[in-house]
């Protein structure tokens, strides 16, 4: 279970990474972080 959620930690920060390459929009960025720490503690408590 925690080797899954690393895995899908890792490609949601590749897929920051491509996005803030792409547009650098730092508010929405800070947004998707946002999202992935609330989904990312909610995990926790699943596990």
């Amino acid at each position: 279970m925690l080797v899954s959620l690393f895995s899908s930690l890792e490609r949601w920060r590749l897929r920051i990474l491509k996005y803030k390459n792409m547009q650098d929009i730092h508010s929405m960025d800070h947004d998707l972080i946002e999202e992935i720490f609330k989904i990312n503690r909610y995990n926790k408590f699943i596990i």
